[in-house]
């Protein structure tokens, strides 16, 4: 039976992203960079350069671990974003017209293809780079606000060019690559948001407030869910194949294999106040949490 197990260093993790297809993890903490390797169970900083920085975000492309062709690291702090094609083993600062807190980076599905990311900020709004990381311009037009608390692309996104973003003021979304935005229709009651989250055709979004909302028609209209229907939402994740929804509270991990309809809680002691989650194809759950460390459920 599946149960969690503790990993107590580092103690605050913010960002959890899986190094391509392989059984290992990058960690944004408190503590620098950090690599999560399954099996022999080991969690081990990395990238000297960036011992002790405060990382609050991480995203990570092909096996980023290597010096292999293509592979990237781009990680987010409270001044930036810098990348690494190295393995982390030296760093580049993205170019950026102003300083700026990150608070999450999402790559295009096609990232091989157009090099695109985009960075939440928490007082700028959304940043956009179309050269794996190099250079970041704000794409801005059409929100109220731009602290930024969600961002997530359509997986159909080289071909329909959407994505959506949380800000204080609004859920909004965009058909052209963040060239500009709209509001999207949800309740105001649902505000502020925590995250958002595609799974196929089904979009989700958690609340900070008021549990769960999904869609089925991009945004048009939305429905609350039945079960997490109230309380706060500290994080999403959605598997790669999309066929599993992990979703967690200040005290509670579910999991759900039919795009939301029905949960089933996790076994065990459970983490408390997560931050970051990250779900695999076989429900296997990484959850990185405020002050004590990361958690895995497997």
């Amino acid at each position: 039976m599946r149960r969690w197990r503790n990993l107590t260093s580092p103690k605050t993790i913010f960002a959890i992203s899986q190094l391509g297809a392989t059984n290992a993890w990058l960690l944004g903490t408190s503590e620098g960079l950090w690599r999560y390797t399954a099996g022999d169970g080991a969690c081990e900083p990395i990238a000297e350069p960036l011992k002790g920085t405060l990382l609050t975000a991480v995203a990570a492309h092909g096996d980023a671990a290597s010096e292999s062709a293509g592979s990237l690291i781009l990680v987010g702090a409270s001044d930036g974003i810098a990348y690494s094609s190295d393995g982390g083993a030296s760093w580049t600062a993205g170019a950026l017209r102003e300083p700026a807190q990150i608070a999450h980076i999402v790559l295009s599905p096609d990232f091989d293809r157009d090099g695109i990311a985009f960075a939440a900020t928490t007082g700028h709004g959304l940043l956009r780079s179309t050269d794996r990381g190099q250079s970041w311009v704000y794409r801005n037009f059409g929100l109220p606000d731009h602290e930024v608390t969600a961002v997530a692309l359509s997986p159909m996104f080289a071909v329909d060019g959407m994505l959506f973003v949380a800000v204080t003021g609004g859920l909004f979304y965009s058909l052209n690559r963040g060239e500009s935005w709209r509001l999207s229709p949800i309740e105001p009651e649902a505000l502020p948001l925590a995250g958002i989250a595609f799974a196929r055709s089904v979009l989700i979004v958690g609340s900070e407030t008021r549990g769960l909302y999904h869609s089925t028609n991009r945004g048009v209209n939305w429905h609350k869910r039945s079960a997490f229907s109230s309380g706060p939402i500290s994080a999403l994740a959605v598997s790669p194949d999309e066929t599993r929804i992990a979703v967690a509270t200040p005290m509670v991990v579910a999991l759900s294999s039919d795009y939301g309809e029905t949960w089933e809680r996790t076994e065990g002691r459970m983490p408390r106040d997560p931050l970051a989650l990250w779900v695999g194809d076989d429900g296997t759950i990484l959850c990185g949490t405020q002050r004590d460390g990361l958690w895995i459920y497997g």
